[in-house]
């Protein structure tokens, strides 16, 4: 039926109606298949950009650089300047210009992509709806950041959500960065719409992890080439000018009714994706010990590794917890969830739902599962919704586990309240620092615990910016990641500039590390500065680990200035004086990580650190090169400390 020549288009939903909704009870996320290769997540979303655009036998790249988007840029260029890539890229000069180029280049029949990240997301924002209400197939990697003022936490994901403009789809770790980013392509080019692949901006895109990057021929066959939609050579078509008063309502409706088709098109590219790769842990979301929980935790994004080895841990105590992990946000699969929800978790008394956001009414993700569950719940009635809460980790932080411990807490105490028919919707601020709803989680004497929790070996690297801490984390954890462990590295940055305090943490475990947040004792604390020592960092150091300082000063010095307990070895070495001596710039880096290659040889050798530090250093002057490979030599002579034999 038409109105006005309007086709009618609001029926009934595409999605199921009640009934069984395809999701996986299997614990854990399959490594699958592909080359282990140690990828911070920018890369390993730069790793599927490049094969998109060998599969499409080149294509186009816009970018204005915004940390922490800026590195996927950064290796794309060097692939295109050295052949590897076959796109052609733009730096333009802000990033309204970038959304402008490649709104053009797809006009032009190019397979399209651009990397963007907070601040620089907003000031193409005009232009991110004008290529996704036109239905340009331009895919989008957003590395999530926080703004006002700007932080390493990450809250992009809900910016785009009001007009729902744009696919969004969500990663939880570097390898559904990756795994996502060579699917969008194919998403966004069948659906004929633009799709943002989000993930969290320093925690995923400045972290390291193992990435199983399938080959490039399996991975270009399944992206396929690019078949633009509108040939402009051979039809000439004008666009996006002024649209006539009639004409507007029809396109509204006409991307209504395409919308609405979004769902299927990415579950068949999941599904296919996992026949050649072995991944395919849900195309809407995937779930963990979901299948008997009473208390169930909702969230899209990093923070879900985070609470499987949370939800590892309160297994082994006894208490059912659960998690849905998003990944499809938009469209928003409200009907799959509640159907999961309702049907496959008929036990849930209470969902406690993560959001990112501060704003005291009801959180996005919050409301889009609340609305769902009223208005698709109808047709379980009269079975009663779970009750929910909205828990807040303020900006997109990263909670520890005793406020992970603290929002269960609640959750618990919910459910043990009086029936009612009510669904309460009490909103609960998470804050890392303290001072929110918090109940200290102490694993000393706990059984049953996740090996990555229990035989996790935990390096703190304490520096400041330009001096190589963060550095010197990733380059352990591509060491370590190239046996038969698994390794994690993790930064965190202050203000951007040089002398500003960074951190890097290194984990190290024989099982997959799927949590970000970090709680146990330290094998060893390595401080760039002697300043940066604080009783805190002392504190987490297990009996037996290490306190390294670059420093000129004596072990006993530094164990007497910060009363380190004999429980601590305190080792000392003047870093910074040999790499002025062989290089003429302070960088320490590679002087500590050598001195923990002797310290502890069944992590790191010395042959491992030389390979690394050539492969590293490849491009640069040989002296350069030599200086760093002689430092390495002359580190153990110079180091003072206990127990040297």
């Amino acid at each position: 039926m038409k109105l006005g020549g309007i086709p009618n288009v609001f029926p009934r939903s595409r999605m199921p109606a009640a009934g069984p909704t395809r999701f996986s009870p299997r614990p854990g996320l399959a490594l699958g298949t592909g080359q282990i290769m140690t990828l911070v997540g920018n890369h390993a979303v730069a790793h599927a950009v490049r094969q998109a655009m060998i599969a499409a036998g080149g294509g186009f790249t816009g970018a204005y650089p915004i940390t922490p988007a800026t590195e996927i840029l950064h290796l794309i260029r060097y692939w295109e300047a050295n052949g590897r890539m076959p796109s052609l890229g733009y730096n333009a000069p802000s990033e309204h210009d970038a959304m402008s180029a490649c709104i053009g280049a797809s006009f032009g029949g190019v397979r399209t992509f651009i990397a963007t990240a907070s601040v620089g997301f907003m000031h193409m924002m005009e232009m991110v709806e004008w290529a996704g209400q036109n239905r340009l197939p331009i895919v989008m990697a957003l590395s999530n950041r926080a703004n006002a003022p700007l932080n390493i936490w990450h809250e992009d994901v809900d910016r785009a959500r009001a007009r729902d403009f744009a696919v969004e789809l969500v990663a939880e770790n570097h390898q559904q960065a990756y795994d996502l980013s060579l699917q969008a392509f194919r998403i966004a080019e069948r659906a004929q719409w633009l799709t943002i692949v989000n993930q969290a901006g320093f925690f995923t895109s400045h972290s390291s992890a193992q990435v199983r990057v399938i080959p490039d021929d399996a991975a270009t066959g399944f992206v396929g080439e690019f078949q633009p939609l509108l040939d402009p050579f051979k039809k000439s078509i004008s666009k996006g000018g002024l649209t006539s008063p009639a004409a507007y309502p029809l396109q509204r409706a006409q991307n209504f009714a395409g919308w609405a088709a979004i769902p299927r098109t990415i579950q068949e590219t999941h599904d296919e994706f996992g026949k050649i790769s072995g991944r395919a842990p849900g195309a809407f979301f995937n779930t963990y010990h979901a299948e008997d929980a009473e208390y169930l935790f909702v969230n899209y994004g990093f923070l879900s590794g985070t609470l499987r080895t949370f939800i590892d841990i309160m297994r082994g105590q006894g208490i059912k917890v659960g998690l849905i992990s998003g990944t499809m946000y938009r469209p928003f699969p409200g009907r799959e969830l509640v159907n999961a929800i309702y049907q496959q978790m008929p036990q849930v008394k209470v969902v406690g739902v993560f959001d990112g956001t501060l704003d005291p009414v009801d959180g996005p993700i919050y409301t889009d599962l609340s609305a769902a569950l009223n208005r698709f719940g109808r047709e379980y009635f009269p079975q009663l919704p779970p009750k929910m809460f909205d828990f807040r980790f303020g900006g997109g932080q990263n909670p520890y586990f005793s406020v992970l411990n603290g929002a269960l807490y609640r959750m618990i105490e919910e459910a043990n309240r009086p029936e009612n028919r009510a669904v309460e919707r009490p909103i609960q601020q998470l804050d890392r620092n303290g001072e929110g709803p918090a109940v200290e989680l102490d694993l000393t004497d706990v059984e049953g615990l996740p090996p990555s929790v229990t035989d996790a070996v935990i390096l703190e690297f304490l520096g400041r910016g330009g001096l190589g801490a963060v550095s010197a984390a990733a380059n352990l954890v591509e060491i370590v990641n190239g046996g038969d462990r698994f390794a994690q590295g993790i930064p965190q940055f202050g203000s951007e500039k040089t002398g500003s305090p960074t951190f890097g943490t290194a984990v190290i475990s024989k099982e997959p590390i799927t949590s970000y947040s970090h709680e146990g004792k330290r094998q060893a604390v390595i401080a760039f500065r002697p300043d940066l020592v604080e009783a805190r960092h002392i504190n987490r150091i297990k009996d037996g680990g290490v306190l390294l300082v670059n420093t000129s000063l004596s072990p006993a010095e530094i164990r007497r200035q910060h009363q380190v307990p004999d429980s601590v070895r305190v080792f000392t070495i003047d870093a910074t004086a040999l790499s002025l001596k062989a290089l003429g710039k302070d960088f320490p880096n590679n002087v500590l990580l050598a001195v923990l290659a002797h310290l502890y040889p069944e992590l790191i050798s010395l042959e491992q650190l030389r390979a690394r530090i050539t492969e590293d250093l490849r491009g640069k002057e040989n002296k350069i090169i030599q200086g760093n490979l002689r430092l390495i030599e002359e580190a153990v002579s110079s180091l003072q400390g206990e127990n040297l034999a």
